[in-house]
């Protein structure tokens, strides 16, 4: 009553009237030294003139006034966002890790059952902690969500105890004992509130901060230890803003800003290459690249002979990451008769380090050797070409034609028109370097057909990302032509246009000789066999017979797959 009543929460917004004014008169009578009891009977005492007249004297802003010394309190936006660190609303993340030393009650002798209340004055939304029975140094660890709708909003922070029931005591020492920091609902008030300062970023730092509490006048510590009344009870805790959305939004502005400014800064430390190139040409980790067909090819390469072992490889100078397509006799096989077009779709996720990686894609052929085309003790090179990463012509997504030179000595047998070259027909784009799936691939055994092998074989699968050149084998199973293998393997996929591709292999019985494939077939992601259930793929081999490519069954794969989420961290 020596301070006046106070409002305590507004359940309404008032223009003039807030939380935290002092009440001085209620329609024309003075209510200074007046208890709140009193107080409120004058109020509903008042009701019946229907018109309520409060005189009140407003607190002194030193929230705002005091700490940055400013007379107009109606800060603007920018002004909040420089001062406090952002937009309001916001939440406040309070954690109330413990307290440090507290003395025993007076007359038990033992410790208090202590709490810990958090209020927002402004807002009337209260949080409180557990109890800890009968300790010194209470442990709660708990983290409270405060909502802060301004600046000016009013937190305190109090240390209570669960009373103990005594059920010896009189009325009279109950009532004395509830006026004297007791409380209602079974709690003892051991320390004052105290107003957290959350407008301060030293105290907002998610950093381990020590408040001190001073202790409540009629608390029965100070009861206990008169010598100790003025040491201030230790609370310790951490608080951290969480960000509003319009604070989102400007970090991400930021952000954005940010990365145009490094982009333009290393393009400026490329020099002259760096002009001709897109803004985007140095600044990813992979390349999605597909490969559509060849067109233009000369006849005289077009022999299913040659095509068998004919294929285009990628390579990065770079990086020396190598990827190669299927052979072309495959693509014969599937284009259509009479175009000169052959049909690849092959997929291939090429790993970058910066805008000055040289891509090369060369035309090999290791099979039937083509003169003037080298291949001594290797294969035989019948073209080649480099990817212009930098042009936004091919990175743009769409279909574009990628122009391969022949060799010299291929070029020269050839018409002036066609030998400038046969046409690479591809799309490019940049992708993401993240992994956002893995392939779990259980290889149980095969079954081959009694003509597809002689005898004693050697055989063995390879599970491989053609796009990606990952490549796992099992281990060799010897003479037997329905070997188990129950082997698992993780296949990492970068797209949903990945080509997984298990393949059966035959060793052969020295150890130097080569591996022949039996047979193979191509996974596809987006099959229903991949729910971990055992499934029965065909393997199939290319034949090529009386001037005709044809496709033979030569046995059964068994295999069972699935999907596995693969996490940032791996």
């Amino acid at each position: 009553p020596a301070h006046g009543v106070r409002i305590l929460a507004m359940s309404n917004h008032h223009d003039t009237l807030e939380a935290g004014d002092r009440i001085i008169e209620v329609n024309g009578c003075n209510v200074l030294g007046l208890g709140t009891r009193e107080v409120s009977e004058c109020v509903r005492k008042r009701r019946q003139d229907k018109i309520l007249s409060l005189v009140v004297e407003k607190p002194r802003k030193w929230g705002l006034g005091r700490f940055f010394n400013r007379k107009d309190q109606q800060e603007d936006e920018a002004t909040q966002r420089f001062m406090f660190g952002g937009t309001y609303p916001r939440t406040l993340h309070l954690t109330i890790i413990g307290a440090i030393g507290l003395p025993p009650l007076y007359p038990l002798s033992t410790y208090p059952n202590s709490y810990v209340e958090v209020t927002n004055r402004t807002t009337a939304c209260s949080f409180r902690t557990k109890v800890v029975r009968n300790n010194a140094f209470p442990v709660w660890e708990e983290m409270v969500e405060v909502v802060v709708r301004s600046p000016d909003d009013q937190i305190v922070v109090q240390l209570l105890s669960e009373q103990l029931e005594r059920p010896t005591e009189d009325v009279g020492t109950q009532a004395r004992d509830k006026a004297h920091g007791g409380a209602s609902d079974g709690c003892r008030k051991l320390s004052q509130k105290l107003r957290l300062p959350h407008y301060d970023k030293r105290f907002c730092c998610d950093r381990e901060v020590s408040l001190a509490l001073v202790p409540f006048s009629h608390s029965p510590m100070l009861a206990a230890l008169p010598t100790q009344s003025t040491r201030p009870l230790m609370l310790r805790a951490k608080a951290s803003w969480e960000d509003s959305v319009a604070d989102s939004k400007l970090k991400a502005k930021q952000h954005k800003e940010a990365e145009k400014r490094e982009k333009r800064r290393n393009r400026n430390r490329a020099g002259s290459d760096a002009d001709t190139s897109t803004p985007s040409s140095g600044y990813h980790e992979t390349m999605h690249l597909s490969l559509l067909g060849l067109r233009g090819l000369p006849p005289f390469l077009l022999s299913p002979a040659l095509l068998q072992n004919t294929y285009i490889q990628l390579r990065n100078m770079a990086t020396d990451q190598v990827l190669k397509t299927r052979p072309l006799l495959e693509a014969l096989e599937i284009s259509e008769q009479g175009s000169d077009l052959l049909s690849l779709s092959d997929f291939f996720v090429v790993n970058m380090r910066n805008g000055k990686d040289k891509i090369e894609l060369v035309l090999l052929s290791e099979g039937g050797h083509v003169e003037g085309a080298g291949g001594e003790g290797g294969p035989s090179v019948l073209g080649f070409a480099t990817l212009p990463h930098h042009d936004e012509r091919i990175m743009g997504g769409k279909e574009a034609g990628l122009r391969v030179r022949l060799v010299e000595s291929i070029a020269s047998k050839l018409p002036p028109r066609a030998a400038r070259g046969c046409v690479l027909e591809l799309v490019a784009t940049w992708g993401d370097a993240s992994l956002p799936k893995c392939l779990i691939v259980n290889v149980i055994g095969f079954s081959l057909f009694e003509d597809a092998l002689g005898s004693s074989p050697n055989l063995h699968v390879q599970v491989s990302n053609q796009s990606t050149g990952q490549v796992n084998r099992t281990r060799t199973q010897r003479d037997s032509a329905f070997p188990i293998f129950e082997e698992v393997f993780h296949v990492r996929v970068k797209s949903d246009q990945d080509r997984v591709v298990l393949s059966v292999l035959n060793r052969g019985d020295g150890h130097l000789s080569e591996d022949v494939l039996v047979g193979s077939v191509d996974l596809s992601l987006n099959d229903k066999v991949l729910n971990n259930r055992e499934a029965a793929l065909e393997l199939t081999a290319i034949h090529f017979a009386n001037g005709k490519v044809e496709r033979k069954i030569v046995g059964i794969l068994q295999i069972a797959a699935m999907w596995e989420t693969v996490t940032m961290s791996s």
